[in-house]
């Protein structure tokens, strides 16, 4: 026993070591995203920056943690004279993301190489819905479930897979392109009814393109 306590010690002190020695990383990304929520609005397209930050072995393997910030802003507009328009429908999606990152990259020493990551955590969303002239709209209506309040804050897992397309500048500087899907479905959390609820489809594809730093 005396002799395994020290035996253990060392291994994980030189293991601490080795992950020390190994490079650190930093990812900024930022692309144009396309929710199945937004297919039929005015404004499809969503964005979405990300900062990634994590441990890089060989440049072949990184792990780490990173967050996201996705937004989107639709809005129907009425001409209601010449050169002035009115706003009828504001809506505001905004979704924050918080995820462990896994990316694997075979040929780290060639100038242009492929990668493959996938993302999975958390994600919360807060989606709000304003329309100018709701009263008229409530009073026209015959299903109560048109009128379900959907504005408020969301909660649901997050998982994303994309590949890319890495180009070296440099040792410790990488510029990258590719395409991801991301996986979401978050249920809001705050409702009247406790058997009644809303929730927003975020799953879709989207476009990345980013810096990798190692240091």
């Amino acid at each position: 026993m005396l002799i395994r306590i020290p035996t253990i010690f060392l291994l994980i002190t030189v293991f601490t070591l080795n992950i020390c020695a190994y490079d650190k990383t930093l990812t900024l990304k930022f692309g144009p995203y396309w929710p199945e929520d937004l297919k039929h609005s005015e404004r499809t397209t969503a964005f979405d920056w990300s900062l990634l930050s994590g441990i890089s072995f060989d440049k072949t393997v990184t792990l780490g943690a990173g967050f996201d910030f996705i937004w989107n802003k639709n809005s129907k507009e009425n001409k209601i004279a010449p050169h002035i328009f009115q706003e009828e429908l504001i809506e505001r999606t905004l979704m924050f993301p918080i995820t462990a990152f896994l990316s694997i990259n075979p040929l780290p020493d060639f100038l242009v190489s492929p990668s493959i990551s996938g993302q999975a955590g958390i994600g919360f969303m807060h989606f709000s819905k304003k329309d100018i002239y709701i009263k008229d709209i409530v009073e026209s209506l015959e299903n109560p479930f048109d009128i379900y309040d959907e504005n408020g804050w969301y909660f649901g897992a997050v998982f994303k897979i994309a590949v890319d397309a890495l180009i070296n500048l440099s040792p410790n500087v990488s510029l990258f392109g590719g395409l991801d899907h991301m996986w979401s479905k978050p249920k809001k959390i705050k409702r009247s009814d406790p058997h009644l609820f809303t929730r927003r489809n975020m799953s879709g594809w989207g476009l990345r393109f980013g810096i990798n730093l190692f240091y």
